[in-house]
């Protein structure tokens, strides 16, 4: 009879497993959707994701106490956008819309604390149907 038991517990134990392993592969899945990147570094994690193809969502889970900028330059190095956090919340997110740019390459600069990232953004329009790709 305690065969039986243990057998059936483990059993069961790796019947959890396989389900907890599938649904972290469906969440980096989802996660890592069509066009988007996931970094991840020691201090943070950014998510960069093109969504309807004009707007760029970013997202950084960090340290709360980390202080973090994000830039979009064009490519002259002008300045379009800049955010800057210095709050205690561990997450800093922002939507970029990106319809009023030209086509063209962008810039995509973050800092959490002395740690920077770059991505270059691709954007361009066709009739009125924009489409952001990240370029690596």
């Amino acid at each position: 009879m305690k065969n039986a038991y243990y057998s059936f517990l483990t059993a069961f134990v790796f019947s959890l497993l396989a389900l907890s392993t599938s649904y972290a592969q469906l969440s980096e899945t989802y996660v890592n959707g069509i066009g988007s990147e996931t970094i991840r570094q020691e201090a943070f994690t950014l998510i960069i994701t093109p969504v309807g193809g004009a707007l760029l969502d970013i997202s950084i889970d960090k340290n709360p106490y980390a202080n973090t900028s994000i830039r979009l330059r064009d490519d002259q190095k002008t300045t379009i956008y800049t955010a800057h956090s210095r709050s205690d919340n561990p997450l800093f997110a922002r939507r970029l819309d990106l319809r009023e740019l030209d086509n063209g390459t962008y810039w995509l600069d973050v800092w959490v604390d002395k740690k920077h990232v770059v991505r270059r953004l691709q954007l361009t329009s066709v009739n009125g149907e924009y489409q952001a790709v990240i370029l690596p």
